[in-house]
């Protein structure tokens, strides 16, 4: 066994993966993210980096024992602000929202939404400057109108850091007294507004560590609208699996955690009940009804988190420059969306001083909260740690040949049932640690297994999988501490659908990809345990390639009868084939059937649509809508769809944007991109293209061209649809790992769509 080393640490930095980025600062002194970590919360004082994960592991668990012999509390103030601006800029002092003359805090945390409402601000990165100063412009005012009020404390303020996402838009201010102990500054953000990935809902996130007591602060916002408690849910759940920091580090692992935000959630209560109830100061009796604490206490959402308690009247929503609730034609009923969570892994860590809201400022439809803390961190005694640290290590290598663990696994077999797409699917299995000393696990695709390897990298599933946790250690005679539930949950969205309708090859057969996964439960020291997994897949039209829904197997029949193997067998042939074959296709004059019902059903219901492409569809009506596409035999011949004309427009991103082709083939991206700045000559590359590719991309040209006449009244511009379309259109097979030259091609496709949106009508191919 791999002796534990004893090596002191160094500092260093290190580039994020995909998930999320290092963060530089302007403030000399604040530790930057480096590329390994200790487990949030244990000291690091030793070289992790040149340990073997499991050794690490192992030995944080005993130190952790023994923390209150080399530890000391030391107490933090801190202050969080949410504030839904609107859009708007900062007309007002933001005096009364960040200011407390009692106490000064240590830590500012400030949380913005909305802060651009343009559809153009999804894709300002990749349009062109002028956008992007737009974009830029925004966030600078805000940040400069925050920071002159912080100078108003008796002591400075720097910013440690700042992330954004679209209208997202976190900061973190610290004083010159925590500064020092500020360290592994991290960002990170996930978009779950449209098609469930655009940045228009969602987070931005900082994880950090405050002397050795690791953090996380959470910016949301979530769908809007009185009935979408369903969707608030599914976002809340998307943030909390698709965060992910460095070392595979999510939002929970931390010990404390601050969500603050619009989380969107209303209070079910007639509109004139709760006007009147607003007239007095006694607010008590419409918190029963807030649909956020009954979410909270069914146990669906935010599980673990506290709120103080609330005492101020709701903060949405208000005519903007008053302190009038909405007398809009809309009429919103008066609600708490603007909220400040908070959870923590020791008890009475976290104490909430105060949770106010601002009614003073009017600039926004919403008013700013702020809560007030005082929260615990643990300081380190280096000169102790180090003799508990030496005297960990040496019992470790003495006994760890004696640490025989022994788990028991409530199941070895998981069945997901019926599987969907875009119907997310979870089972549980408990773990139980049945021996007399830590059980130490790990959970680990078979394919990577090996009689001689020790460590292992985080499971990181292709086809949606995600395992939480992963790996762990479970104490010995611990009563409920000793038993871990295992969370299996399975997304199988638009990234991975493809995946499923293809299958993966057995022999000479295609399976389901489950059926191909085979996992290890690997124990420290003890026995692997083997956990398969099964489904049964629907097939979905979703991440069909084009030439499928325009084949003669697939016409005429309920997309969703189908069954492996013949299905996936065909599928791969197909793509096989035309890969291959200089040959057009014989039936490539064919639009596919639900490409053409979900644009003909927008012509016909939506181009007067306020904020067409631009907002969430209902959970319920994108899942209806599926389904029936899935379900028809005759797809071409349905005259409607149920559902709204937003809840149509998500499903038809959806279905272009899960095809696992782009519209132009791969191999035509570098001729395409090359000629960006010639429209002549970007037009002379479609008609080079098969005759279905060219048709498809021709009907969908006319289609956003038809849509952009009416653009006046629905919101879009050939910015925001190029932006939006793009990738549908034209992509690179391959995306590359240099974010800049990523960035570069994104660009070049959104400027070749532009050149035909803009064109004339009569110019179009």
């Amino acid at each position: 066994m791999r002796k534990i080393r004893r090596k002191i640490i160094n500092s260093g930095t290190g580039k994020s993966d995909s998930y999320s980025k290092a963060v530089g600062t302007d403030s000399p002194g604040i530790e930057r993210i480096r590329p390994s970590r200790a487990p949030p919360g244990q000291p690091i004082s030793e070289e992790s980096s040149s340990e073997p994960a499991d050794d690490r592991q192992l030995l944080d668990y005993y130190l952790t024992k023994r923390k209150s012999e080399y530890s000391s509390p030391c107490d933090v103030n801190l202050l969080a602000g949410s504030f839904n601006v609107n859009g708007k800029e900062p007309k007002e002092a933001l005096d009364h929202w960040l200011l407390r003359q009692n106490e000064t805090p240590d830590i500012i945390v400030i949380g913005i939404q909305e802060l651009q409402l343009d559809a153009d601000a999804y894709f300002s990165e990749y349009v062109n400057a002028k956008e992007s100063e737009k974009y830029q412009k925004c966030q600078e005012s805000w940040k400069t109108s925050v920071m002159l009020a912080l100078q108003k404390y008796n002591r400075p303020f720097q910013l440690i850091v700042d992330e954004r996402l679209v209208g997202m838009y976190i900061m973190i201010f610290c004083s010159e007294r925590i500064k020092p102990a500020i360290s592994k500054v991290d960002t990170a953000n996930v978009g779950c507004g449209l098609m469930g990935t655009f940045g228009n809902k969602g987070a931005c996130s900082v994880s950090l560590k405050i002397h050795e007591t690791s953090f996380c602060f959470v910016t949301s916002h979530l769908a809007a609208h009185q009935n979408a408690i369903k969707k608030r849910n599914q976002d809340y759940e998307s943030i909390r699996h698709r965060t992910v920091f460095r070392e595979r580090l999510r939002i929970l692992d931390h010990e404390r955690v601050f969500w603050l935000g619009d989380l969107n959630y209303r209070l079910d209560i007639p509109n004139d009940d709760v006007r009147f109830i607003c007239q007095g100061d006694d607010i008590s009796s419409l918190l029963p009804a807030d649909q956020l604490h009954a979410e909270m206490n069914a146990g669906k959402i935010f599980k673990g988190f506290h709120e103080a308690p609330i005492t101020f009247k709701p903060t949405y929503k208000f005519d903007s420059g008053t302190n009038n609730y909405d007398s809009s034609p809309k009429n919103r009923i008066p609600a708490y969306t603007d909220r400040i969570l908070w959870l923590t892994k020791e008890p009475d860590s976290v104490e909430c001083l105060s949770y106010s809201s601002h009614p003073s400022i009017t600039i926004s439809d919403h008013k700013p909260i702020s809560a007030c803390f005082r929260v615990r961190t643990e300081q380190i005694n280096k000169q102790i740690y180090y003799s508990v640290y030496k005297e960990v290590t040496s019992w470790l290598d003495k006994h760890e040949n004696e640490l025989i663990p022994q788990v028991a696994v409530s199941s070895k077999a998981i069945d997901f049932g019926k599987l969907k797409f875009l119907e997310r699917a979870t089972a549980n299995i408990q773990l139980q640690n049945t021996g007399k000393t830590p059980a130490q696990f790990q959970i680990i695709d078979s394919k990577v297994f090996s009689p001689d390897r020790d460590v292992y990298e985080a499971f990181n599933s292709n086809i949606g999988l995600s395992i939480d946790p992963n790996k762990g250690i479970l104490p010995p005679d611990s009563g409920d501490a000793s038993i871990c539930t295992i969370s299996f949950d399975l997304n199988i969205n638009k990234e991975v659908v493809s995946k499923f309708n293809f299958g993966v090859k057995q022999g000479g057969n295609y399976v389901n990809p489950l059926d191909d996964l085979i996992l290890i439960l690997k124990l420290r020291n003890g026995p692997d345990h083997y956990i398969t997994l099964s489904g049964d897949w629907t097939y979905s039209a979703f991440g069909m390639p084009f030439i499928a829904l325009t084949h003669s197997f697939f016409k005429d029949v309920s997309i969703s009868s189908l069954e492996y193997p013949a299905t996936s067998l065909v599928l791969n042939q197909l793509v096989k084939a035309e890969c291959s074959s200089s040959n057009s296709p014989s039936e490539q004059n064919f639009h596919p059937p639900a490409f053409y019902v979900l644009l003909n059903h927008i012509v016909n219901h939506g181009f007067m649509e306020r904020q067409l492409f631009q907002i969430n569809g209902d959970p319920d009506e994108v899942r209806a809508i599926i389904d029936t596409i899935d379900a028809e035999e005759v797809v071409g011949n349905l005259e409607s769809l149920p559902g709204s004309v937003a809840s149509v427009a998500e499903v038809l991103l959806l279905f272009l944007n899960s095809n696992p082709f782009p519209i132009i083939p791969y191999t035509h991206f570098e001729l395409c991109t090359d000629l960006v700045d010639d429209h002549n000559l970007c037009k002379s590359m479609i008609e080079k293209l098969d005759l279905r590719s060219q048709n498809i991309f021709q009907y969908l040209i006319m289609f956003l061209k038809e849509v952009l006449k009416h653009g006046k009244i629905n919101g879009c511009t050939s910015e925001f649809l190029a932006g939006l379309f793009s990738r549908c259109i034209l992509r690179p097979q391959i995306t590359l790992k240099n974010r800049e030259k990523a960035d570069l091609e994104k660009r070049k496709s959104v400027q070749f769509v532009r050149q035909f949106l803009n064109e004339d009508e009569s110019s179009l191919i």
